[in-house]
């Protein structure tokens, strides 16, 4: 009896042998669309990523392992399938919780201003005036907070608003502004023609105290009288509207040529001479 079943045992063990064993895993990923609640709605697709490993027992001692092993990857790609088949979609849906989201939504907002500007390409002793340059700008944001888009909005529309004006409103300006004559002391009279470091009233007859009196010496006219010396702003020049520049009116005695007017040059004749000794002289 024991020697009938070692028999047995032996043939058996002949029949199963112990073959060796290879495991092959495989991992793959895929998206699932989820249904959201109304209103919400999915802000994205799902993935889900899981893995299937499979041990594949080798058909003879002879066999290669690479043969092994790529049955063991085959099934386990089919078993993996199979997994994702009947599992996928509910691993999906159970994130909704994080995917689904208050659908997308629109703002647009306009910001507008009226910033003012000083034209600033006036000739020396004019100065220019001030322009309002008024402008807006419009832009659109998305959010899926109404007011977080809203502030979006407004955040690009004021950046759009301050790059406009940052390169537009100087030269606008320069374009609408006027240039008026500078007119420091107020007196009615432009800077170009007040006298330098004499404090004296443009009404005083002799500005350069040399004893000869304004009306010959800013004139050149030996008949002019006191009251024909220009008082008032617009007695001095001629002002072109349509290219913002001014010329005088009189033409004013510069009889050495310094760009020092006369009337307040003391030596007018520049030979070092002062004009209120030569007036003594004659």
């Amino acid at each position: 009896m024991y020697l009938t079943n070692a028999i047995i045992a032996v043939r058996n063990a002949d029949l199963d042998p112990d073959y060796p064993d290879y495991e092959e895993t495989v991992t793959d990923t895929k998206e699932y669309d989820i249904t959201c609640p109304a209103p919400l709605e999915p802000k994205s697709k799902v993935s889900i990523t899981h893995s299937y490993t499979h041990e594949e027992e080798a058909m003879s001692m002879d066999e290669p392992e690479a043969d092994v092993r790529a049955r063991a990857k085959q099934k386990a790609k089919i078993m993996l399938n199979l997994w994702f088949e009947q599992n996928g979609q509910a691993e999906a849906q159970k994130q909704s919780n994080e995917i689904c989201v208050d659908p997308i939504k629109e703002a647009t907002e306009t910001v507008e201003d009226n910033r003012p500007f000083t034209k600033n390409d006036c000739d020396p002793f004019f100065a220019g005036t001030e322009v309002q340059i008024p402008h807006s700008e419009t832009a659109t944001a998305e959010d899926r907070d109404l007011a977080v888009a809203q502030q979006k909005a407004r955040a690009k529309a004021q950046a759009a608003l301050d790059a406009w004006y940052t390169a537009n409103g100087q030269n606008l300006a320069n374009e609408q502004g006027q240039c008026k004559p500078i007119d420091t002391t107020k007196d009615g009279v432009p800077d170009f023609v007040n006298c330098p470091n004499i404090k004296d009233s443009h009404l005083s007859t002799d500005k350069d105290k040399d004893g000869i009196p304004d009306n010959r010496e800013v004139l050149a006219n030996d008949n002019a009288s006191v009251k024909d010396i220009p008082g008032q702003l617009d007695d001095w020049f001629n002002w072109d509207e349509k290219h913002q520049k001014a010329t005088l009116k009189v033409t004013v005695s510069d009889f050495d040529g310094d760009t020092i007017w006369d009337m307040c040059d003391t030596d007018s004749d520049n030979d070092k001479i002062p004009d209120n000794y030569e007036r003594h002289a004659d």
